[in-house]
């Protein structure tokens, strides 16, 4: 995806608004920069999250759909997460 389409997505894209918002509030990951991770055919979208000093992946799905279980150490046991920020 070219640079600019996504910036003009990012003013009309609700979901990609949230995905912000949680960064900011709940991760508390800023300054950071936001980027497309992959461009797949899937109803999953992948972002990037880069500070200075890490990397993040965050995944974006749609409601209703599937939503992989998180098995990090931080959230055993196993829980329905749509976003996990370990």
């Amino acid at each position: 995806m070219a640079a600019t389409s996504f910036v003009v997505a990012m003013h009309t894209d609700t979901r990609l608004q949230l995905i912000h918002d949680w960064l900011a509030d709940d991760v508390a990951l800023e300054p950071y920069k936001l980027a497309p991770a992959s461009a797949d055919a899937s109803f999953r979208r992948y972002f990037r999250a880069t500070t200075a000093q890490r990397s993040l992946i965050v995944m974006d799905a749609p409601p209703g759909w599937p939503i992989a279980m998180c098995m990090c150490p931080r959230c055993l046991p196993p829980t329905r997460r749509a976003a996990c920020c370990c």
